[in-house]
């Protein structure tokens, strides 16, 4: 384990913690991952700036890149988000995107937290209405979640599970490319960048473009009548 250095010199955010959590909260949790879900959603709420403030849950896969996390799955995480919330650590809510896919939202169980929550509840909010800029934590290179939520939709665990993988299978480089080749080709979907990944792997990878017979291949998957049953 890495020896902290300290904090740096010059102007450092800061983040924010109610004096409750301290009484109320940290005394009661036992779970270290219950607590790292609790602090990352005190971290991310922090960066926001428009109202209401709330965590999707796809933000939370960035959990499985910290060292501490090594070797847990999604399914863990998915776990530890459930049991904050019934411990009433984090309140939950559903809502769905503009092409009909089903997504999870967290908010503090503070006054203006439950209040949004509420409000999504009842159908009078929806987090469209509110869109939030990603948030990014900057030791996260190659940040292939930020690349997946900017240019695909919202991130779930288990597409997290198969993004890291291939981060750590390719070159930072040639998922960025990949991400940029398939948005200028509008065709957003994971199963289309790992296919160019995979066809730079076998190929290899000279000018970073897909020509000929390649981008055939690639162009015949995806417009093929079974398309939709790998769409992520």
């Amino acid at each position: 384990m890495p020896v902290f250095p300290g904090y740096p010199s010059g102007p450092v955010r800061w983040v924010p913690l109610p004096e409750p959590f301290f009484a109320q909260v940290l005394p009661q949790v036992e779970d270290l991952a219950v607590l790292h879900v609790l602090l990352f959603t005190f971290w991310h709420l922090s960066r926001q700036e428009d109202e209401p403030r709330y965590v999707p849950e796809g933000a939370y896969a960035r959990l499985l890149q910290w060292p501490a996390w090594q070797g847990r799955t999604p399914q863990e995480l998915q776990q530890a988000l459930d049991r904050a919330v019934d411990a009433g650590y984090l309140l939950r809510g559903e809502a769905r995107d503009d092409q009909g896919r089903t997504w999870r939202l967290y908010f503090l169980p503070s006054p203006k937290g439950r209040a949004a929550w509420e409000a999504l509840q009842s159908g009078h909010w929806h987090p469209q209405d509110h869109p939030h800029r990603p948030v990014h934590i900057e030791m996260d290179r190659p940040n292939v979640f930020r690349l997946y939520e900017e240019n695909i939709g919202p991130l779930t665990p288990l597409i997290a599970e198969r993004l890291e993988d291939a981060a750590r299978r390719y070159p930072a480089a040639w998922i960025e490319e990949a991400f940029r080749i398939a948005v200028e080709r509008n065709v957003r979907h994971w199963r289309y960048i790992e296919a160019i990944l995979k066809r730079w792997e076998q190929e290899g990878k000279d000018d970073g473009t897909l020509e000929g017979d390649s981008e055939t291949r690639l162009r015949k998957y995806l417009d093929s009548p079974y398309a939709s049953l790998y769409e992520d």
